[in-house]
């Protein structure tokens, strides 16, 4: 039988294991949050964030894909049982925002270490996420803004409500 090399570095292949763990980490994070919400009568909260777990898991389900289509074996993490309890609905949003420039700073490491190698086909991957990153952080950008606007409103929890569910569409 002949081996047929594998298509990205050892260290490219790390990276993007690592990225796939990082989007596990990014679902429970989600559906830990969304517990917290259903928990506080946020329906709408718990499921935007339930979608957007879903949507992490589609992510790691992407990596997966191309690390096995360039002939390397995606590795399956293991994940840490997510935070559950909030002070309030804020703490949720910033820990959220906070964790998606995490992310983001991940896809940029994999893009230079990948343009660094000359691995252009990588490069042009992860552009697809480092694009997403702009999304995921405009969202909670604004979530947060409307939060702060509305923070001393005493309809602060219905508001945040009705941006949840316009969001679900």
């Amino acid at each position: 039988m002949i081996k047929l090399p594998k298509l990205i570095s050892d260290k490219t292949e790390e990276l993007l294991n690592a990225s796939i763990k990082k989007e596990y980490d990014s679902a429970h994070m989600y559906y830990g949050m969304a517990v917290w919400l259903n928990k506080m009568g946020f329906d709408n909260g718990y499921k935007l964030f339930t979608k957007y777990g879903d949507e992490e898991i589609i992510h790691a389900h992407k990596l997966e894909d191309y690390i096995d289509n360039r002939n390397c074996c995606a590795i399956i993490p293991v994940t840490a049982k997510p935070k559950q309890e909030f002070t309030e609905c804020y703490d949720i949003l910033e820990e959220a925002y906070l964790h998606e420039v995490a992310v983001e700073n991940n896809y940029k490491l994999v893009g230079v270490t990948a343009l660094k190698e000359g691995d252009l086909t990588t490069f042009n991957f992860v552009q697809w996420f480092i694009n997403e990153q702009i999304e995921e952080l405009e969202k909670f950008l604004t979530l947060i803004n409307i939060y702060n606007i509305n923070e001393h409103n005493p309809n602060v929890k219905e508001i945040l409500e009705k941006e949840f569910k316009k969001r679900l569409k």
